[in-house]
């Protein structure tokens, strides 16, 4: 368990993102913060999104596992996620997806802190609301 709250960064690759729907007028896809906003990511050679989301871990009470906050995180301690949502111009939801945080653990987060690492997860929207990463959660230098 870490001592002090510090910020780290986690890094999504979003493959296969959904593409336009002809039935949808300017659809919008992203990551959304707790404001509802939508904040796209970075086209990659391949096709893929990358998102780079900010994120405050506390330090928790003997051995309870690792909470987080900020401005792109939902859901209850000890529940925590991100959203990837696709929605029409029109304000309407499309689809969400809920990203889990539950297996950041604190050995994964203090190997990304003591490395000046981000958490990186690879993940394929589909039918599922929650996402699973592909992998899991890794270590992503630089």
């Amino acid at each position: 368990m870490m001592a002090e709250k510090f910020v780290l960064n986690l890094r999504l690759m979003v493959h296969d993102p959904p593409i336009a729907d002809p039935d949808v007028q300017a659809p919008e896809f992203g990551v959304q913060d707790r404001s509802g906003a939508l904040h796209g990511g970075e086209r990659q050679p391949d096709g893929a999104l990358r998102y780079i989301c900010p994120v405050t871990v506390r330090p928790r009470q003997g051995d309870a596992p690792p909470d987080f906050t900020g401005p792109f995180l939902h859901g209850p301690k000890g529940d925590r996620f991100v959203y990837l949502a696709w929605r029409g111009a029109d304000g309407r939801w499309i689809r969400r997806w809920k990203i889990p945080l539950g297996d950041l653990t604190w050995g994964l987060i203090g190997q990304a802190q003591a490395g000046d690492a981000t958490l990186a997860a690879t993940v394929v929207t589909g039918k599922r609301v929650r996402i699973e990463p592909q992998g899991g959660w890794v270590i992503h230098a630089g």
